[in-house]
């Protein structure tokens, strides 16, 4: 599995597009274009990926994603028992006009949008205007969704509580093998969690012995191999729970499993409930 380069155009009438979708569990693949997005996560949790930043997530959050940036959402499950969804508006930087953002009334903005090569979390009760917005902007026609992205651009510059995602040093796309690397992992393990992994097996698909292997998935994911494998078991576990009627033995098995003892500890290190009171709460 490469990089995923993706190219966003809408109808022939419109500057830029925008999209409501709803976000598959397991989908971690990293992808990156050549516009600015903005992008509502919604009724959510999981991992958030951008550049070199890998994080845990849940509920609502808008995220501001440069061009040429790798970043993915792997969506573990609902926040609230709703689907896991998101609003993505797609722009370029001169999608009004070559100099439209270097106007002055836009200093705030532009700033912004230069920041946003390391991805910008807004933060706090913004968010909720912006995603109202989001909302409204799906089904708007014509001047009217042009008028609506500016408001949701002025909300988002004057959001002072934002937060910086990838580091420092990071250069967009600056190691695309890294990434190439990172997906042909994530591929496997999301075809192979139900059975035994090797971990040399692993290691042989991005062609690093077991040891050197460990080191550098941690170094890129922050998490261990067999931490990110006992994250994807769970949380396909925890989708089976939620939308069927499987035994809760049935379900171990089906999640990679072979002892039911085990399966219960380590779903509730993670989801603080046992598998049963995971589906009860939910029922």
């Amino acid at each position: 599995m490469q990089l995923l380069a993706e190219k966003f155009t809408g109808p022939a009438d419109t500057s830029f597009s925008v999209q409501e979708k709803y976000m598959p569990y397991h989908d971690p693949f990293l992808h990156f274009h050549d516009d600015y997005e903005l992008v509502a996560i919604l009724n959510a949790e999981g991992t958030r990926f951008i550049g070199d930043h890998v994080e845990k997530f849940h509920g609502d959050e808008v995220v501001l994603v440069g061009p040429q940036v790798p970043h993915c959402w792997h969506i573990a499950e609902s926040y609230n028992g709703k689907k896991p969804t998101a609003i993505v508006v797609h722009f370029t930087e001169n999608f009004l006009g070559k100099d439209f953002f270097h106007t002055p009334e836009f200093t705030e903005f532009y700033t912004l949008l230069q920041q946003s090569t390391r991805g910008v979390l807004l933060k706090e009760d913004t968010p909720e205007k912006i995603i109202s917005n989001m909302k409204s902007l799906v089904d708007a026609r014509r001047l009217r969704r042009v008028l609506l992205l500016l408001e949701i651009f002025e909300k988002v510059s004057i959001n002072q509580n934002r937060k910086l995602l990838a580091s420092t040093t990071y250069l967009p796309l600056n190691n695309r093998n890294n990434y190439q690397r990172v997906n042909k992992i994530y591929e496997f393990v999301n075809r192979n969690f139900a059975k035994s992994i090797n971990l040399k097996e692993v290691a042989d698909l991005v062609h690093l012995s077991p040891a050197a292997f460990c080191r550098y998935f941690k170094k890129t994911t922050q998490l261990t191999f067999f931490e990110y494998v006992k994250e994807v078991k769970i949380g396909y576990a925890s989708k089976v729970l939620r939308e069927s009627n499987m035994s809760i033995a049935e379900i171990c098995y089906a999640s990679g499993y072979n002892n039911v003892a085990n399966f219960n500890r380590q779903f509730k290190q993670l989801k603080s409930l046992t598998p049963s009171q995971y589906r009860q709460a939910y029922q």
